[in-house]
């Protein structure tokens, strides 16, 4: 199966949030409760939000066969705020590919390092990439809490 990584554009919007929402409910529901899988993935319905961080963003897809199978998205300020794969996409170097476009990104603008909020299920991945952990954060969707790992790559 050949991976290709492009830009994401408006027209890619249902297919990111749907892919979003499986993500989190299926892979994610391994290491969170029931009550923080069902905010968390709740908030796909969210498109006008999408689709300024599609615009505002270095936002990147992963599509084989014409599907997007994973995204991923770079803000000016050198956080990573996406890394999605799709659920029957999982462990085959999508993640892998989306993040080498984002540090191409992160170099050619001059970055010295890229910081993400990690949630537990991506921590491997991240440690695996040579992202190293800086504490904690607690983010707060509809007063429930998820605890995310601060994760950074400097160049």
């Amino acid at each position: 199966m050949q991976i290709t990584i492009r830009l994401a554009n408006k027209n890619d919007v249902d297919a990111i949030r749907f892919l979003y929402r499986d993500t989190i409910i299926a892979v994610n529901s391994k290491d969170y409760s029931e009550a923080q899988i069902k905010i968390w993935s709740g908030t796909f319905v969210n498109v006008d939000s999408l689709l300024k961080k599609i615009s505002d963003q270095y936002f990147l897809v992963a599509e084989a066969n014409g599907q997007i199978i994973g995204f991923s998205s770079l803000q000016h300020d050198g956080l990573l705020y996406f890394m999605y794969v799709h659920k029957d996409f999982q462990g085959i170097g999508v993640a892998g590919k989306l993040l080498e476009g984002i540090i191409e990104k992160a170099k050619k603008i001059k970055l010295k390092e890229i910081v993400s909020h990690v949630s537990i299920t991506a921590k491997p991945f991240f440690e695996k990439k040579g992202f190293e952990k800086d504490g904690e954060i607690i983010n707060k969707i509809h007063e429930v809490e998820f605890v995310n790992s601060i994760m950074i790559k400097k160049f």
